[in-house]
């Protein structure tokens, strides 16, 4: 079911409404990645299985611990007895309404109903009622400002699959600066998100469906850094294009989602690159000698630094033409920068690294 439209919003009221009468958001970018998934491997199932694989996959896409964030709120429901904070419903008819914020709640309610009736072959009433804010009327633009203060940068984020399908469907260049103060992402931050999805749809989930396949939403991260970095797509389009860095993906290549930034360093390395295509990112880094910098330590981090620091001045005259007075200029601002944070001269600085010589 659609939300009304409506220019205006009228003034809320608060109910306790039956579960049974209101419907999730089928606007909700967490339940169109739901639909996706059924679409592409699952095919035509009866109510009852889509209401059961509805759950499973809120329970899974809340975050990403699979599903220990979900399991948190039901603990935290079942304690109290209710929810401490009430849905957001639009009544769209005299007793039917649909759920714009709390879906997960709502999930957890229904669920709970379920439970009750396999434990105990009766139906448990406590659950058959839920708290929600009900409007009549609610604009468009009020309904997407409480998606968004509700799922960015809070506590009940969504998935990072979820967020780029939202930002896809609402982001415009006229729009885009009331977005980015909304979801406290910077535009060009919108606009990577964005390319990112439209990446993803295109090799990941056109491929699914023509295959009759199940798309992978934890990888999207990967999608992700690979639209914010020309550098990344560059080695992509040299070694076969975006459909094969999707085969990459699913032959789960990439161990973690940030090795993907590396990616131009493994492609230097002739015996890198063939144990990153025969193994995994992860091994062709340890050939390397190398880690993802995320996993280091600071002090690990300095030390790869200087290794690399070492290793391009071996490959470049720094002293001669532009590139290597733009190199000269950027050690120049970096020596100052330690001696500011640290508190050591420069003088010392480079004494120090004579005699790491």
């Amino acid at each position: 079911m659609k939300i009304p439209k409506s220019k205006k919003a009228d003034q809320p009221s608060y109910e306790v409404l039956k579960v049974a009468d209101i419907s999730y958001d089928s606007q909700n970018p967490r339940e169109y990645l739901y639909w996706l998934e059924i679409q592409c491997s699952r095919g035509k199932i009866s109510k009852r299985e889509f209401e059961d694989q509805r759950f499973h996959w809120f329970a899974l896409s809340n975050d990403d611990t699979a599903g220990e964030g979900y399991q948190r709120v039901q603990d935290a429901i079942v304690t109290v007895g209710f929810i401490i904070h009430p849905i957001i419903v639009i009544r769209i008819k005299s007793s039917k309404y649909i759920c714009i914020e709390g879906n997960t709640r709502l999930s957890i309610y229904k669920n709970l109903q379920n439970q009750a009736q396999a434990d105990t072959g009766e139906a448990d009433t406590k659950w058959d009622t839920i708290p929600a804010i009900v409007f009549t009327k609610l604009s468009e633009e009020v309904v997407h400002i409480i998606r968004r203060v509700s799922h960015f940068r809070t506590a009940r984020n969504w998935t990072p699959a979820s967020r780029a399908k939202y930002i896809s469907d609402c982001l415009t260049k006229e729009n885009e600066l009331i977005l980015s103060k909304q979801t406290g992402f910077s535009i060009s931050e919108l606009w990577d998100y964005k390319k990112a999805w439209a990446m993803y749809d295109k090799y990941i989930i056109q491929e699914a469906k023509k295959n009759n396949d199940k798309p992978s939403f934890d990888n999207f991260s990967i999608w992700e850094e690979v639209a914010k970095k020309g550098e990344i797509q560059e080695v992509v389009m040299r070694k076969g294009g975006f459909l094969e860095l999707a085969k990459w993906i699913r032959e789960r290549r990439f161990k973690r989602a940030e090795h993907v930034r590396q990616l131009s360093l493994i492609e230097k390395n002739k015996q890198a690159w063939s144990i990153f295509l025969k193994q995994d990112s992860k091994s062709a880094l340890d050939f390397l000698g190398l880690k993802s910098d995320e996993s280091l330590s600071f002090l690990e981090q300095i030390d790869l630094f200087e290794k690399r620091l070492i290793k391009w001045k071996g490959g470049y005259d720094f002293r001669s033409g532009h590139f290597g007075e733009h190199i000269n200029d950027r050690l120049k601002g970096l020596v100052a920068t330690i001696g500011a944070l640290f508190g050591t001269k420069k003088s010392r600085l480079k004494k120090q690294a004579r005699n790491r010589k």
